[in-house]
């Protein structure tokens, strides 16, 4: 998978398409019978003109509904530094259509820069989230509803140090088309738009703009700015 990305007023570890599901940053469930056992995903969101950050992320499910990630990335801020984070989500109930899954992502270790270096839980991410797939003619619709604390729903520009918990709402759609698909999602802080387009049987390119809200920000921003 690769991915493009624009992004306002936003460095997050948490990079759009990095963790495991459909949706850009807010958890989602795999309504597929199909399921890809292994995705490989390279991503980068610009920021600005000069700034972004980088991933590399691995994303595993099993036939029996648990999904596993781990990502590496390079923040835009702070300097030189860099994330290992861990994810984990599985299926906890299913009727008919509907699914609901619970899971914890970003267990991050943390090196460089940081105020606090190593394990840091203080973003760890815990959520649930229920989700209906509807089926017409050759066009899928999948909703996402959640509940979830940590960077799923508190983002900042720069890195904090004294970080409070918080829990918050997350929604998620997907417009699937013989051709591609259509997202839009709200992660707690603004509103997102992509696009996922399979370009081979084993490819696709992820297009997406974070924080659409915020358009009319997007170059302005330095590092030192505030959401």
């Amino acid at each position: 998978t690769l991915f493009y990305n624009m992004c306002f007023l936003d460095a997050s570890s948490r990079v759009s398409f990095s963790r495991p599901g459909n949706m850009m940053r807010v958890p989602s469930v795999d309504h597929s019978l199909s399921r890809k056992l292994l995705n490989i995903n390279l991503s980068h969101e610009w920021l600005s003109s000069f700034q972004g950050n980088s991933n590399f992320s691995i994303n595993a499910a099993s036939k029996s509904g648990y999904q596993y990630g781990i990502s590496f990335v390079r923040p835009e801020n702070p300097d030189n530094s860099s994330e290992l984070g861990f994810h984990f989500q599985a299926n906890l109930f299913v009727y008919g259509n509907v699914k609901i899954d619970i899971g914890v992502h970003d267990i991050v270790w943390k090196q460089g820069e940081y105020s606090t270096n190593g394990l840091d839980t203080r973003d760890v991410s815990f959520f649930s989230v229920l989700s209906n797939e509807k089926t017409i003619s050759n066009y899928i619709i999948s909703s996402h509803f959640g509940v979830g604390t940590g960077k799923i729903v508190q983002y900042a520009q720069v890195e904090q140090s004294n970080t409070q918990q918080k829990i918050g709402v997350f929604f998620g759609l997907q417009f699937k088309t013989p051709l591609l698909s259509l997202l839009t999602e709200f992660d707690g802080k603004g509103l997102n738009i992509g696009l996922r387009i399979p370009i081979l049987k084993l490819y696709q390119i992820n297009l997406g703009i974070t924080h659409f809200d915020n358009f009319g920000n997007f170059g302005n921003e330095d590092k030192d700015g505030s959401d």
